[in-house]
């Protein structure tokens, strides 16, 4: 390929300065063994070491480098993890599938992770925790529960997708006014997150919960699903 240059978005840090995104043009990326060249059309936003990491885009060429994200006007990508986007999916909707359904399929059914049994979900409850966008999940399966407690809306409302998709009932936890948001996308019991009484209640719906899935991560959510999960 002859060297072509396009535009990219980056971020820089000045010295004694706050960090700016930036645009630069820098040289198109050659595709190595295992890639292939994207011209970007469509990014999703999310955290990352390299900014753009979910992209729908063109395929201009494959070939046998690590390269940039999708905040680039080109980007490489491993071809193992490169998909055609299905005739039923727009980009912009296909953008925002890669990292986070990954993120809750392996957190839910990895045997490193909660490992939870999707082929006997029958009776087990799903418990999603929210805080703007913040999730939390449960599953009950006859006295046995797990707790999804998640901060990123992708990643907890795909984690309510899956887990009702395979008959887990969904239990969860929002403001308000994102109620019936979340009950679109399969929950089941929906609660006010601000209820001081809310573990009380979740655990009225889901008394035995032993597994939690924590992607805020702070130190008030893990408190928190801890004591509705009973865990403390």
């Amino acid at each position: 390929m002859t060297t072509q240059y396009s535009s990219s978005q980056v971020v820089r840090t000045p010295e004694g300065q706050s960090p700016k995104l930036v645009r630069e043009t820098i040289p198109v990326p050659s595709p190595g063994p295992g890639q292939v060249l994207v011209k970007c059309l469509i990014n999703a936003f999310g955290d990352g070491t390299v900014l753009g990491c979910d992209i729908v885009g063109a395929l201009i060429w494959g070939g046998e480098t690590k390269g940039l994200g999708a905040y680039s006007e080109y980007c490489l990508a491993d071809q193992r993890i490169a998909f055609k986007v299905p005739t039923a999916l727009s980009r912009e909707d296909a953008s925002t599938i890669s990292l986070a359904a990954a993120t809750a399929w392996l957190a839910l059914f990895s045997p490193d992770y909660l490992n939870l049994d999707r082929t006997n979900a029958q009776g087990t409850s799903v418990l999603v925790w929210e805080v703007a966008v913040r999730l939390s999940l449960s599953l009950q399966r006859f006295r046995l529960s797990n707790v999804i407690w998640c901060e990123t809306a992708s990643v907890g409302l795909y984690s309510i997708q899956i887990a009702s998709l395979y008959g887990f009932d969904v239990v969860t936890t929002c403001s308000p006014h994102n109620a019936e948001l979340v009950r679109s996308y399969g929950a089941k019991y929906v609660f006010d997150y601000k209820d001081e009484k809310v573990a009380e209640e979740i655990r009225k719906v889901a008394p035995n919960i032993y597994h939690v899935f924590d992607t805020v991560g702070n130190q008030g959510s893990s408190p928190t699903a801890s004591i509705a999960a009973r865990l403390v």
